[in-house]
């Protein structure tokens, strides 16, 4: 029914965001670091890592934005797509217009600011679909789709420790010379590197206790499908080999 569907979509828009929120917490900090050691220092003394932070907050838009246009798409009526796509054709103008403004007053952050003002716009269009159509449903909120308060606490303390991490350890060696002698970059960025890991590992551990609902409802999720999948292959098989024995 509407209640187990309910349940189902809060649980996979719970997962989707925590994904995002892992990659907004950490992937500004890293981010000169990706790209200094994938494209070189010629690319890291650009605005290439911010743009890259700015692209992990697009990231997390994106994914619920797949998310939850999917789920209206899939259940809409004629009327409500038709409703949908009116509004589509209004932000795809606000998206160009946000697009020449983001551009000319921030290069390539501000482009990837209007494609995230874009997502923004799309996702509330689909969280008021989806709040009419589980209107009928006992007890459903649209917060019951988001992470709970703990849990955006644990990725805003993660966000703040290697933020930390990157001002104290990275920033003073990139300070004083982005080209500064390879050894003491190498050190500072194996000492932010690491403390990156330990606090991803303490964030996990917190994620355990603050979700332990949402992980543990995913592993049954995950183990449903694949014994349906395995069911459905042992079916297929069957029904070969009673054909093949009838010939």
């Amino acid at each position: 029914g509407l209640s187990q569907l309910s349940h189902v979509l809060s649980l996979m828009v719970r997962a989707v965001t925590m994904l995002g929120l892992a990659g907004l917490a950490f992937g500004p900090s890293y981010a000169y670091l990706a790209i200094r050691f994938v494209y070189g220092l010629r690319w890291a003394v650009t605005e290439a890592p911010e743009v890259l932070g700015v692209y992990c907050a697009y990231c997390l838009l994106l994914a619920l934005n797949g998310v939850t246009e999917s789920f209206v798409h899939a259940v809409a009526d004629k009327a409500g797509l038709a409703v949908g796509n009116a509004a589509l054709v209004a932000f795809t103008a606000i998206h160009a217009a946000a697009c020449l403004a983001g551009v000319a007053r921030a290069g390539a952050v501000g482009l990837v600011a209007a494609d995230a003002l874009n997502m923004a716009l799309r996702i509330a269009l689909s969280a008021w679909f989806i709040r009419r159509h589980f209107r009928g449903v006992k007890g459903f909120r649209l917060s019951s789709l988001l992470p709970k308060p703990a849990t955006l606490a644990v990725f805003g303390c993660a966000a703040a420790a290697v933020s930390a991490s990157k001002a104290l350890v990275l920033s003073p060696v990139l300070a004083l010379s982005p080209a500064a002698p390879q050894s003491v970059f190498l050190r500072a960025a194996a000492l932010h590197v690491g403390a990156g890991v330990a606090v991803l590992a303490c964030t996990g551990v917190a994620l355990l206790k603050t979700e332990r609902e949402t992980v543990q409802s995913v592993k049954v999720l995950i183990r449903s499908r694949r014994s349906g999948s395995s069911g459905d292959a042992a079916g297929s098989t069957g029904e070969g080999k009673g054909k093949a024995k009838a010939e």
